[in-house]
Formats: structure tokens, sequence, C-alpha cells
């Protein structure tokens, strides 16, 4: 969202606003590499696989990416089959 893009700008200069997202991001690490173990994972496989998920979403909003509806659901479809599966 915009509001996270603008809100990690600040946090590059902001040590305050550095530190929430640095736990905002630990949590959502965290949670999403428990969902992966849950799910069977080893450890490392859980670690690389949550990062693999968050990163990509951080970075597919923060260029702004903007594709079709269509595009969005068919990509989630490969990613869903390459991360989950």
């Amino acid at each position: 969202s915009s509001t996270d893009v603008a809100i990690r700008a600040w946090a590059r200069f902001n040590p305050y606003a550095s530190k929430a997202v640095g736990q905002v991001d630990k949590t959502r690490l965290e949670y999403c590499q428990n969902l992966f173990t849950e799910m069977g994972f080893s450890k490392d496989e859980s670690i690389l696989r949550a990062r693999m998920i968050y990163f990509y979403q951080v970075g597919e909003y923060t260029i702004g990416l903007s594709d079709s509806k269509n595009r969005r659901l068919k990509l989630d479809k490969l990613r869903y089959e390459q991360l989950i599966k």
C-alpha cells in the first residue's frame, strides 16, 4: 500500500520509525515462518519460504506494480504452486 511505502521511506531517516518497521517486519516474517513450519517444512525451508513470500509482497507494492486482476490471479496461483506445494 502507499501508506506502507511512505512509512518505509520515513523509516530510512527516522530511528523510531525504523525500529517500528523492523519490529513489524520481524513479526510478519515469524508469522509466515510458523505457517510453513506447521505445514511440515523444515526450519530452514520455512525461513526461506517466509522470506520469499514476504519480500515478494513488500517489493511488489514498493515498486508500484499494477497488473490486471487476471494477471494477479494467475501469478497468485503460480506463487502458491511454487511456495506452498
